[in-house]
C-alpha cells in the first residue's frame, strides 16, 4: 500500500528526423546515437550539409502502433529550424510523457522524411506518395489486359529485394542454396527458395516486434511504384538492351553459364545468376531491382481476367484463388518476361531458385 506502482511495457521506438524534399538530395544524417541518461532519453545526431543551411526538424515516434510527434512528448533540444552541424541533440523525457513508468528496452533510428529503415533488420524503405496509373499493357498477353486507370494511397517499400541476411533475423536456418552449381546464399542476395506464405509469416514476424504493420505490396501498388511515372515496358524505356544498366536479367553472362536459354538480352550485366541488391540503377522512385534479379511474391490471389473487374481505388485482388501472384521477372528471364505489366501466378506454397519478395507497410495515421 502507498508505494508506486510501475507498469513495464514491452514496445518499439522509431525516431523520424523530418527534412523539407528541397533538402533531402544534399543533407545527409550521421553517427546517430542513443542514450538513456536517468529519467530521459538522448538522441545525438550530424546533419552535414551546406554550412550554417537551416532544416526543418521534426521527431515521431511509434509505440505500439501509434504515432507521437514532438507537439505529443516533452521534448528538449534541436527541434524545429536548425542549422546543420555535429553533435545535435534531442532529449526525451520518457518518464513525463509516459507517467506510469516504464523499463524496456528501445528500438530506435533516425532517418530521413521520404525513408525509413527497419530497426530490427534495417530495412530500408522509400515513401511512396499516392496516385493514379494506367496499369496493364494491351499489346501484351491477356492477363495484362484490358489497361485500366487504378490509384493507389500512400504507402511506403522496401528499397532493394529481403536478402538472406535480413530473412535470417526470422529464419536463421532458411538456406537459399545452389542453382546450376551456382551459388545463391550470400548475405546480400535476394532471399530465394521462400514461398508466398514464408513471406507472409516473415512480415507477421517483424510486426509483431515493431508495431509496424508490415505487409507484402498488393499487385497494384507493386506496379505503381515498379513504374515510377513511366509508361513504357520497363522503367528505363522500351529497350531490351539497355536493361543490363537497370537489372539483373538473362544475358550474355547467363547464356555463357546456362546454355538452354534461348533469348537474351543483347547486353552482359556481368552476373550468371543473382546479384547483390542495389547494384544497378534504380527507378525514378529510388527503388532497386524492380525488375530483374528475383521475381517477387504480391499479396493478390491470381485470375486471369481479373484486370476487367478490378476496382478503380486501392484494388486487392480476388478474394480467393489457387495462385498468388509474382512480378517483376528475374535473371533467368528473357527479354518479354522483363517487363513492368507482366504477371505470373504460383501456387502459395511453391518455392523456386527465383522467388523472393519485398514488403511494404502503410503511414500510420494519428
Amino acid at each position: 500500500m502507498g508505494a508506486e506502482k510501475t507498469v513495464k511495457k514491452i514496445f518499439f521506438i522509431i525516431i523520424m528526423l523530418l527534412i523539407s524534399p528541397d533538402d533531402a538530395i544534399s543533407i545527409e544524417i550521421k553517427k546517430v546515437k542513443a542514450s538513456k541518461i536517468e529519467r530521459q532519453m538522448v538522441f545525438t545526431f550530424d546533419v552535414t550539409g551546406k554550412p550554417e543551411e537551416e532544416v526543418q526538424v521534426d521527431l515521431a515516434i511509434v509505440v505500439n502502433g501509434k504515432t507521437y510527434t514532438s507537439k505529443d512528448l516533452y521534448l528538449k533540444g534541436d527541434i524545429g529550424k536548425i542549422t546543420t552541424g555535429k553533435n545535435k541533440q534531442i532529449q526525451w523525457n520518457i518518464f513525463t510523457a509516459f507517467p506510469e513508468g516504464l523499463y524496456t528496452p528501445v528500438y530506435w533510428d533516425v532517418f530521413e522524411k521520404n525513408s525509413f529503415r527497419d530497426p530490427i533488420t534495417g530495412i530500408e524503405f522509400v515513401f511512396i506518395k499516392g496516385g493514379c496509373f494506367m496499369m496493364g499493357d494491351e499489346t501484351a498477353e491477356e492477363d495484362e489486359k484490358p489497361v485500366h486507370e487504378v490509384c493507389v494511397d500512400d504507402f511506403y517499400m522496401s528499397k532493394y529485394e529481403i536478402t538472406n541476411e535480413q530473412f535470417w533475423n526470422y529464419n536463421l536456418t532458411h538456406n537459399s542454396s545452389y542453382f546450376g552449381g551456382l551459388f545463391l546464399n550470400a548475405p546480400m542476395f535476394p532471399v530465394v527458395n521462400v514461398s508466398w506464405f514464408d513471406a507472409e509469416t516473415f512480415t507477421k514476424w517483424l510486426s509483431q516486434r515493431t508495431g509496424v504493420k508490415y505487409r507484402l505490396p498488393t499487385e497494384a501498388e507493386w506496379e505503381y511504384a515498379a513504374r515510377g511515372g513511366a509508361n513504357s515496358s520497363r522503367f528505363w524505356g522500351d529497350s531490351p538492351d539497355d536493361a543490363c544498366s537497370y537489372a539483373n536479367v538473362a544475358d550474355k553472362s547467363t547464356k555463357s553459364h546456362f546454355f538452354m536459354i534461348n533469348e537474351i538480352h543483347n547486353c552482359d550485366d556481368g552476373y550468371k545468376a543473382v546479384s547483390p541488391v542495389g547494384r544497378f540503377k534504380p527507378n525514378k522512385f529510388g527503388l532497386y531491382d524492380m525488375l530483374g534479379n528475383v521475381w517477387e511474391w504480391v499479396s493478390d490471389w491470381y485470375k486471369k481476367e481479373y484486370y476487367s473487374e478490378s476496382p478503380k481505388k486501392n484494388p486487392k485482388g480476388p478474394q480467393t484463388g489457387e495462385a498468388k501472384v509474382i512480378r517483376g521477372g528475374s535473371w533467368y528471364n528473357e527479354p518479354p518476361f522483363i517487363r513492368l505489366s507482366i504477371r505470373d501466378a504460383i501456387e502459395p506454397s511453391g518455392k523456386d531458385f527465383n522467388i523472393g519478395f519485398r514488403i511494404a507497410f502503410t503511414p500510420v495515421k494519428k
